[in-house]
């Protein structure tokens, strides 16, 4: 193909691709650029976007790069993905309020009705980003002392098992003899 190239270092992205201008898509940045606008945006600016519930889409959409460009740019640095997940975690409570102030926002049937939808949703992406929180999946962990496993222990000798077996017997002997099953 004519016209194409692979920027290197960038897995995916082509630049002054054919198939981008055929379908009129605006030919995607290198990495270096949007890396450049996201370092300018800073991760203390992105947390605060989370914090306030805005999507990634909002975010990519006011820095100026695409949503592959950021996702990029968080995984890069590990204290950067720690942040954002943290972020991300914090979200949660804002989309959960948002869904209680919408439903209590309704003043009729109808925007009763699409305030539950839209809280249903809201709620949902809370149990997306923060899953420990408001995630369905329940799970219980039981431990012994201290926190290690569960010691279980069972004490019988060869002479309590060979009395319990004839005791057994005596008891089915006094029952054939008394003719009860």
């Amino acid at each position: 193909m004519t016209g194409t190239r692979y920027v290197e270092g960038s897995p995916g992205v082509w630049s002054n691709s054919v198939m981008a201008k055929s379908n009129k898509l605006p030919v995607r940045n290198e990495y270096g650029e949007a890396k450049a606008k996201l370092d300018a945006f800073g991760i203390e600016s992105m947390e605060e976007a989370f914090a306030r519930g805005d999507s990634y889409q909002d975010i990519c959409d006011t820095v100026g790069v695409s949503i592959i460009a950021m996702v990029r740019w968080i995984a890069a640095d590990p204290e950067r993905s720690s942040r954002m997940r943290e972020a991300r975690r914090i979200s949660a409570f804002v989309w959960d309020e948002k869904a209680t102030e919408r439903i209590e926002s309704a003043e009729d049937g109808f925007s009763l009705q699409k305030a539950a939808q839209l809280a249903h949703h809201y709620r949902w992406r809370s149990k997306c980003a923060a899953p420990k929180d408001y995630g369905d999946r329940v799970q219980q962990e039981v431990t012994g002392k201290d926190g290690g496993p569960i010691q279980s222990e069972t004490k019988v000798t060869a002479h309590q098992v060979v009395a319990e077996l004839l005791k057994g017997l005596e008891l089915q002997r006094q029952a054939k003899k008394s003719g009860v099953k």
